[in-house]
């Protein structure tokens, strides 16, 4: 999709520019330009299909500069940070089970990477004496 028309149809979604635009991944974290060279996955559509599913096919290639929504999900934000906040305040009661459970877990998965990690490093510098 060109940035043009990526731009038309959010403003065609949202014309005041104030809704959040999120991914299927989670939130935006950054945009980033990226050069040719770093292989681009491109889809094909029927472009006489408008109002349904058009994708006939994909493209890869590495001929082509783009731009990139990175997003990043709760998830990813507790593997950095194991201690972000995270707020479920607005959530009805079962998705509030469901989501700190969720959380909880990747929280645990986290501390235990770090840990890992760290241990692994200190295991580097015994290695180098």
């Amino acid at each position: 999709m060109k940035s043009k028309e990526l731009i038309r149809l959010l403003q065609e979604c949202d014309p005041t520019g104030e809704t959040e635009v999120v991914t299927t991944d989670g939130d935006i974290y950054f945009v980033a330009w990226e050069e040719s060279g770093a292989i681009t996955e491109l889809l094909i559509r029927d472009p006489k299909t408008k109002d349904e599913y058009n994708i006939i096919g994909s493209r890869i290639t590495r001929r082509v500069d783009s731009i990139c929504l990175v997003s990043i999900s709760a998830e990813e934000a507790l593997l950095n940070d194991p201690e972000a906040t995270m707020d479920l305040s607005e959530l009805n009661e079962s998705d509030t089970r469901h989501w700190k459970k969720l959380l909880d877990e990747a929280r645990e998965r986290s501390i235990v990477l770090q840990a890992k990690t760290e241990e692994w490093f200190k295991g580097l510098d015994t290695y180098d004496k």
